[in-house]
């Protein structure tokens, strides 16, 4: 890729990587069971090195090139005589069925056939295996006598455990070092900023150099052959076929192929029959990435070529989506780096015809691109060393209840989640397996559980609470944000990190999100817990058509311009306005306990108002279309559900609400004297409503 014109505005790469070795594992994220959470220590850099004098093992995982590669250059100079070992483990359990289509792992194939090739360029090649990489790579390393092991930092819940599992098994004379990238900023690897303005004083990272010749050591076997994009993907089923069955089937191949697309289903439907296929192949994505940047020019695209895809990708309240749809994938899995991305688009801008750049809609495809780069690295750098600074979580001191913090990565993205389980011999008792999933509300968080996460696990409950992509440390990728979105968000959440059926409560627009999932994916949910759910009721329970977009196909120019102004306009002036007031608006919500919307609470929100891509997302939700009624979601769903309502409540006549969603739907309601947010106002109240309506599930 030419980064031509722009390296003069970068400053040099040498804080780009961060190396941290250790001789039989990487340095852990302490989480002490007395709920005091601590970010990773600093590990000493004079570790012991390894005894073996064998070949360097690099293992490729989301970092799947050869150009700005950080660690592929720390590899290369860790190795022991100049030998070094490209390596590459499919494990079926890191993918998942209902996250990745046939065509997803198709693609996956293609990327690595194509590094395959960049690594036979450099004189080498790529070593593959297929299996659980625990298990893999401390055998490889044994059989190489491997002195080294290299493999980029993780952030992932399931990577991360996998790692901790490789850095106990692999061979006692070799060392496990890991690298990280970063394109903001010097990473010293153990700090990193919660707020995205403190970033705004560093520079940007330039392209590494370039890796040279890579030697094999004698007579080292490349592994087998990639298998057909067919045989990996029923590998994957295969690893998933004891979880879910008929409860939870895989859902069927749709019109856009790709099922890990970071895009709504009703958005995608705006593209049924294109034939355009993404490409794994380097130099092909090089390509297509500065077409990209070309398609908002003003041309006319030709039909279902990527110019027109991109164009129709870009929905009002959705601006930059069409790259995650074309590109998110190329970047999570490094077949890009953030600075490839970012780079290639300044490019792009700085080469621009000078009257073409006058017009901001030529530099949108660009503009996308970047914001998109800068947002990745920065929620990939937050998640991996400071997602545990400044919460809110307290677990007591008797040792009762294990609380973690998270990151799991869903279609691309970085997002966050608590999960809380009762520790030792308590967590094997009767309470195994009574699992509760928690969906919090509009601009909130899952933190906005916390008296309920600590309350339910100490009464034997395993507790999740994942928060919401687009707000607190989850990444605010771009995206027209709708329930639908969200929906399949939870029930990923629930298919992947949970792995079986649970009670599902949410509050506001989170109990909307929550019924929505409950209705179309009744398998994953035992019962439904609704707290002051946002959502319509109506009496006449027909179908409502979801409507693509807020602004309509037969508006007229006019009528469309105005609503764009509207939205565009009203949704800047709310945001100033909510970000000037979150703790008077805060204390509203809490009429009956004010003093339970606390600083801690407040000062979360406004950290995560000021993360890149925040505006956008709130944004969104002025160009959101009529969604289906409650009422509707409810009476679908068919199964047990109860209404924990706070009587208080400013935005509503909750006590109305209340007698009408139990006269509509025929549900359970309780009312408390609190306001919007009763679980956390009044969290003992919920906590033994949840705990009464969770025991009468198992007399059904």
């Amino acid at each position: 890729m030419d980064f031509s014109g722009v390296r003069a505005t970068l400053r040099s790469s040498c804080g780009a990587c961060h190396s941290v070795q250790t001789r039989r594992g990487p340095p852990r994220r302490r989480r002490p069971r007395s709920g005091t959470f601590l970010g990773a220590s600093r590990a000493d850099p004079s570790a012991e090195s390894c005894s073996n004098e064998g070949p360097c093992l690099f293992w490729f995982k989301h970092d799947l090139r050869t150009t700005d590669h950080p660690g592929l250059i720390q590899a290369a100079k860790a190795a022991k005589g100049g030998a070094l070992v490209p390596l590459f483990v499919f494990d079926p359990e890191v993918y998942s069925p209902w996250e990745e289509s046939e065509a997803d792992i198709q693609w996956y194939r293609e990327v690595l056939m194509s590094l395959k090739s960049k690594l036979r360029a450099l004189g080498s090649d790529l070593m593959f295996e297929i299996g659980k990489a625990e298990e893999v790579v401390p055998r490889i390393c044994e059989e190489l006598s491997a002195s080294t092991v290299v493999t980029q930092r993780e952030t992932d819940v399931v990577w991360s455990g996998k790692l901790d599992v490789i850095a106990k098994r692999i061979p006692s004379g070799s060392a496990l070092s890991l690298y990280t990238y970063t394109l903001i900023g010097q990473n010293t690897g153990w700090s990193y900023p919660l707020s995205f303005a403190e970033t705004k004083e560093w520079d940007l990272s330039g392209p590494v150099e370039a890796v040279g010749r890579i030697k094999s050591p004698e007579g080292a076997s490349p592994g087998r052959d990639i298998p057909s994009a067919d045989d990996l993907y029923d590998a994957v089923v295969e690893a998933w076929s004891g979880f879910w069955g008929e409860a939870n089937p895989i859902p069927e191949a749709s019109s856009f192929p790709y099922r890990s697309a970071y895009c709504s289903p009703e958005i995608l439907s705006k593209v049924q029959g294109s034939e355009f296929v993404l490409s794994g192949a380097h130099e092909v994505v090089a390509n297509n990435l500065n077409r990209y940047f070309a398609a908002f020019r003003g041309d006319q695209p030709r039909p279902e070529s990527l110019e027109s895809l991109a164009l129709d990708l870009e929905v009002p309240g959705g601006f930059g989506q069409s790259f995650n749809v074309l590109f998110r994938k190329h970047l999570s899995q490094g077949v890009l780096s953030p600075g490839e991305v970012y780079l290639a688009a300044s490019s792009f801008k700085a080469n621009l015809n000078p009257l073409s750049a006058l017009f901001s809609a030529s530099l949108k495809g660009a503009n996308a691109a970047m914001a998109e780069a800068v947002k990745y690295d920065f929620a990939h750098n937050l998640h991996q060393y400071s997602l545990e600074r400044e919460r809110m979580l307290d677990a007591g001191g008797d040792g009762a209840v294990d609380l973690s913090y998270e990151s799991w990565r869903w279609r691309g993205t970085h997002q966050e989640f608590i999960v809380g389980s009762p520790s030792g011999e308590q967590g094997e008792g009767e309470g195994k397996g009574k699992k509760v999933v928690l969906i919090h509300g509009f601009g909130a968080f899952g933190e906005h559980w916390r008296e309920n996460v600590v309350g339910l696990v100490r009464a034997g409950y395993t507790v999740y609470a994942p928060t919401l992509c687009g707000y607190g440390r989850s990444e605010k990728a771009s995206a027209q944000y709708t329930p639908q979105l969200w929906s399949l968000f939870v029930r990923d959440f629930i298919t992947s990190i949970v792995k079986s059926p649970a009670v599902l409560a949410g509050n506001s627009i989170g109990g909307y999100i929550s019924a929505y999932t409950a209705a179309k994916h009744p398998g994953l949910v035992k019962g439904l817990v609704l707290v002051n759910t946002a959502g319509k009721l109506v009496e006449e329970v027909a179908e409502l058509p979801f409507e693509e977009v807020a602004i309509k196909d037969e508006d007229s120019g006019f009528e469309a311009f105005r609503k764009t102004v509207v939205a565009e306009v009203g949704s800047r002036l709310i945001f100033s306005y909510l970000e000037r007031s979150v703790s008077g608006l805060l204390r509203k919500a809490y009429p009956q306990f004010p003093e339970r919307a606390d600083a801690g609470l407040a000062k979360e929100i406004e950290r995560a108002s000021s993360d890149p891509g925040a505006f956008d997302v709130f944004k969104s939700v002025f160009y959101l279309p009529p969604p289906t009624p409650l009422s509707n979601l409810l009476k679908e769903y068919e199964g047990p559900v109860q209404v924990f309502q706070g009587a208080n409540d400013p935005l509503n006549d909750a006590p109305a609400r209340a007698k009408q969603m139990k006269e509509l739907c025929g549900v359970e309601v309780q009312l408390v004297e609190a306001g919007h947010c009763p679980h956390d106002e009044v969290p003992e109240a919920f906590n033994d409503c949840l705990e009464a309506f969770y025991s009468s599930l198992l007399t059904l």
